[in-house]
């Protein structure tokens, strides 16, 4: 069997994955930002019973990840920089609350314009409101 040893990061609020074969408590919950190392341990513990491992087969297929899950979960690679927090998420928009409170407290004019386009760049736009519930077709 070859050797099977990549990172993947997960981009979707929460995924589940098998990390440990023949094992009742090997499942892991990663949530958005968190990394995992697809070895052939994992690859063994998600295969089904038809010898296929999903899991493989989504990580490079974004179209049937929103197609089976609802919305793209996880990609190839580590984690590619930046917050690790969920955008829209409350944690993000506490964080990104203070830090505007932080730039608002700058006295020169260009250096608090500065501080607040990087709350911009950092945190994305404020959400104006929110939804709590989930709408699938």
């Amino acid at each position: 069997m070859t050797a099977i040893r990549f990172l993947v990061h997960i981009v979707g609020p929460s995924f589940s994955v098998h990390t440990r074969p023949n094992s009742t408590d090997s499942v892991r919950i990663l949530s958005y930002g968190e990394e995992l190392l697809i070895t052939n341990e994992v690859k063994i513990a998600n295969t089904g019973s038809d010898g296929e491992c999903r899991l493989l087969e989504l990580i490079d297929d974004e179209p049937r990840q929103v197609r089976e899950l609802g919305e793209v979960k996880l990609r190839r690679g580590p984690w590619p920089g930046g917050s690790r927090l969920l955008p829209g998420s409350f944690e993000a928009d506490e964080r990104r609350e203070a830090a505007r409170q932080e730039a608002h407290k700058i006295e020169d004019e260009q250096k608090r314009l500065k501080a607040l386009r990087q709350v911009e760049q950092d945190y994305g736009p404020r959400f104006t409101s929110r939804t709590t519930a989930t709408f699938r077709r």
